[in-house]
């Protein structure tokens, strides 16, 4: 949050936010430090719906990844599985639409949400994203990219955004050399 809203180009992202461009954040990028969240909080909850606050609340396990809004474009083309990543537990949601949730320390926790900003911008949200193994995964893919399109005012197929790779295509890069 605080990269979009505290830098030089925080006036052209508020006016790209007024003029309804989508906003999709993975992970870390779905938080505000508490510090901040009284001076920029409103601000980007007004961008994205929901929040999470950085370093309040972390679990790292396997989770059921459960579909709350399974008619919606962003759960086209993929079944709930189990997912192992690092939750960030309480997370605010203010206007959002709650999308996707887990279980961590035997709580519901919110891992995902969908805003439909005033003026007609569209924002994503995920706490997902900590492992690079999940992206390894065709249904994590998925709803990323249907996430993106959705957020784009773009159609999303009935099955789902193509998101098939090649085996090559999904391995990480060999460690440099040193």
């Amino acid at each position: 949050a605080e990269f979009l809203l505290d830098g030089s180009h925080r006036d052209q992202v508020d006016a790209m936010m007024k003029y309804g461009v989508g906003l999709v954040t993975l992970h870390w990028a779905s938080s505000i430090y508490k510090d901040n969240l009284e001076r920029l909080g409103p601000r980007w909850l007004s961008y994205l719906g929901g929040t999470w606050v950085s370093n309040v609340g972390l679990h790292t396990g396997k989770s059921q990844l459960e579909q709350l809004e399974p008619e919606h474009p962003i759960s086209r083309g993929w079944e709930e599985y189990e997912i192992l990543d690092e939750y960030y537990l309480n997370p605010t949601i203010e206007d959002a639409t709650p999308i996707l949730q887990v279980t961590a320390k035997e709580q519901p926790v919110i891992v995902g949400w969908a805003y439909e900003r005033p003026g007609g911008g569209r924002s994503f949200g995920t706490t997902l994203g900590h492992f690079y193994r999940n992206f390894q995964q065709e249904p994590f893919r998925r709803m990323v990219v249907n996430a993106i399109l959705w957020t784009a005012h773009v159609d999303v197929p009935v099955d789902g955004a193509n998101v098939t790779l090649d085996e090559a295509d999904l391995k990480l890069p060999p460690e440099p050399k040193k």
